[in-house]
């Protein structure tokens, strides 16, 4: 982050969008609006064309004892046993109908419904590391500079991050990137074109080898995989298991001083999110409630200590560092006090 005068820009972009992927998975509610009553003389409410909301996110370490209802814990550590239960169980319909071969048929082609689970498995085993949360710091943290990120969500209201330097920054450049290991990543390339394999070796094998009875169910079993595919992509399912989706869930279902939601690693160092959502009737008052609370953190902010702010655009570029497919954020510095 560069600092700057209130006259220049400086764009950078956010290498993790995790929070800002939470925020834009809660919903906005609809609310009825009342119609006037012209026999009483009253008027009708003025029309709300495009009801939006005002986020403030405010993001600090703490040592405090967490509530683990509250919490999400990171993926960055070394692979769990629920993880591996949860790959064993999302392979559960392969593994039976290979069993079912085996019984059956007696035959070495039930390998074919056995070797997708044991490819992702070798692949846990084998994951690449990532960056995990940075230490809190043990000196001089209130005297860092406080940071403000003014992020343009496309849709999801307006989004306010602001912070200590070293709870917020980390997840503006390199929280969650793979950290470089050559052997582990040709490792894993090579598990993705297996699993390619894994449907032209069995067309093939249905084609020349297996018996007519085999044909049909491996056929059949394609069929289901991909009905089950397209139900669980249409439907959205995929974004009900990640970590965006799980604090997004904890900060709507908190309601005032309770809307805080936790991220916590292996070693215990827990951020914490504190969340305030100010709902507005349409985008220019969305705009002077975000001008006036800005304006009154800057005004509130304690004599010889620095206030940074900064504005960003979400856009959907994949992150290019990680070599994942992350949002990066446009971060553009305008002022600091």
């Amino acid at each position: 982050m560069q600092d700057s005068p209130s006259s220049s820009i400086v764009k950078d972009y956010v290498r993790n969008a995790l929070w800002v992927q939470a925020i834009r998975h809660i919903l906005i509610p609809i609310t009825n609006q009342p119609d006037g009553n012209g026999e009483l003389g009253t008027k009708p409410p003025k029309l709300v064309r495009a009801r939006t909301v005002v986020n403030i996110l405010e993001l600090s370490y703490t040592d405090c004892k967490v509530d683990p209802s509250r919490t999400v814990k990171n993926d960055i550590g070394s692979v769990s046993f629920r993880t591996l239960l949860a790959i064993i169980w999302s392979e559960i319909t392969g593994i039976v109908v290979g069993v079912f071969v085996l019984a059956f048929w007696n035959s070495y082609f039930a390998v074919i419904w056995f070797l997708p689970v044991a490819l992702r498995l070798l692949s846990a085993f084998t994951t690449i590391k990532r960056e995990n949360l940075l230490t809190r710091p043990t000196a001089k943290e209130d005297e860092e500079e406080v940071k403000q990120f003014e992020v343009n969500t496309y849709g999801h209201g307006f989004l306010l991050v602001e912070g200590k330097g070293s709870a917020v920054l980390q997840f503006f450049r390199h929280y969650g990137h793979p950290i470089r290991d050559r052997v582990r990543e040709v490792f894993q390339i090579a598990i993705i074109v297996l699993l390619g394999l894994v449907f032209p070796v069995g067309l093939l094998c249905s084609l020349i080898w297996m018996p007519v009875g085999l044909q049909y169910l491996w056929l059949g079993y394609q069929l289901y995989a991909t009905m089950a595919m397209y139900t669980y992509r249409f439907t959205r399912n995929h974004q009900r298991t990640t970590s965006p989706a799980r604090l997004a869930e904890i900060f709507a279902n908190g309601k005032d001083e309770a809307r805080c939601a936790y991220l916590q690693d292996e070693n215990g160092t827990t951020v914490q999110g504190r969340l305030t959502r100010i709902y507005v009737r349409n985008y220019g008052e969305g705009q002077e409630v975000l001008r006036e609370y800005m304006q009154r953190r800057r005004d509130g902010a304690p004599k010889g200590q620095k206030h940074e702010d900064a504005s960003a655009e979400i856009g959907d570029i994949s992150g290019k560092s990680s070599g994942i497919s992350t949002p990066e954020t446009s971060v553009s510095n305008h002022s600091e006090l």
